[in-house]
């Protein structure tokens, strides 16, 4: 059944939803069969990751409500599954539903702030992965109280970094749903005296971070010249958003340094999805400037183009607990 997940959300992350929805149903099945709780509880969580993609919210809450129950049936946290059932349920306009899964959810990470951040961390990269980038950016921020609540800095610098790169997925104006969820998710966790103060300090510092890498890149060239010249040899780009064009596709990446790059690929490039890493390798490079509308829409200071794309290397790193589950 883990086969069938993993090829499921390959596929999904590909935008294949057919073979995607063929995979986890599969999966869902060959779970049943083995007995396994645990294996159940993530099968259903996966398929409600994609029903929420599929803009079907009520089927996703479901879905998380079984993940959840599975979970506890094998004596594992439900936190991400409560959560993800109070976002479905908002989305669905289940309003008393939403507050009482996230009331659910509140209580457990009270219990310890610590033990609740890998959980949150992990829906959160789902969330990207499903290009929802808004959703996964509130629950960084929840996770990110808690390690401060929890004083664990290595988890501290480990989620400033992460919402670096949320930042620039999340493209767009903050709409009134946007502000709804942002309301429902803050009764997550509370934070008051110094531990707020110090939320505010990171989250300045990530403020900064960000604005430092919008700044367009000093160097740019119009001859082909080797891709290390940019970006060092072996080092991954998180791909955070595909924007479809005439003729190709931008592909927007995120570097923890270089911060948000778009990477011109014409018709004969890979196949590429938000969620996936790609590194290039191999083949030569131009970086010209972004136009200042491009720079506003997609968050990027950088526009790269590939003399090869068919060397360029892509893969899909793993979200998985550190736990069985969480």
């Amino acid at each position: 059944s883990r086969l069938e997940s993993v090829l499921g959300l390959l596929a999904g992350s590909l935008g294949r939803n057919e073979a995607s929805s063929l995979h986890l149903a599969r999966a869902l099945s060959q779970a049943s069969l083995a007995v396994d709780a645990s294996a159940e509880s993530r099968i259903m969580h996966h398929l409600g990751l994609m029903a929420i993609a599929a803009d079907e919210p009520e089927r996703a809450a479901s879905l998380f409500d079984g993940a959840s129950a599975q979970s506890l049936r094998s004596g594992n946290s439900n936190l991400r599954h409560l959560i993800a059932a109070g976002i479905s349920r908002h989305l669905s306009g289940d309003g008393d539903g939403a507050d009482s899964n996230i009331s659910e959810a509140a209580r457990i990470i009270d219990e310890d702030e610590g033990s609740a951040i890998e959980p949150l961390v992990v829906l959160a990269r789902s969330l990207m992965g499903i290009d929802r980038p808004w959703l996964a950016l509130e629950i960084f921020d929840e996770a990110l109280e808690c390690a401060i609540e929890a004083e664990i800095e290595s988890e501290v610098d480990r989620i400033r970094n992460l919402l670096t790169l949320v930042n620039v997925a999340a493209v767009g104006d903050e709409d009134d749903e946007r502000r709804s969820l942002r309301r429902l998710l803050d009764g997550l966790n509370r934070v008051e005296g110094v531990a707020e103060e110090r939320v505010e300090t990171v989250t300045g510092e990530v403020d900064e971070a960000v604005d430092a890498q919008l700044v367009p890149i000093e160097e740019t060239w119009r001859e082909w010249r080797a891709s290390n010249d940019l970006v060092p040899d072996g080092e991954a780009l998180s791909v955070v958003r595909v924007v479809e064009g005439e003729g190709g596709l931008l592909a927007i990446v995120h570097h923890s340094e270089l911060g948000g790059l778009g990477i011109w690929l014409p018709g004969e490039a890979p196949e590429l999805a938000s969620g996936q890493r790609l590194t290039i390798s191999g083949t030569r490079i131009k970086l010209a400037e972004p136009t200042k509308d491009l720079t506003a829409s997609q968050n990027i200071r950088g526009v790269i183009a590939v003399e090869s794309p068919e060397a360029l290397k892509v893969s899909i790193e793993a979200i998985q607990d550190s736990a069985p589950e969480s």
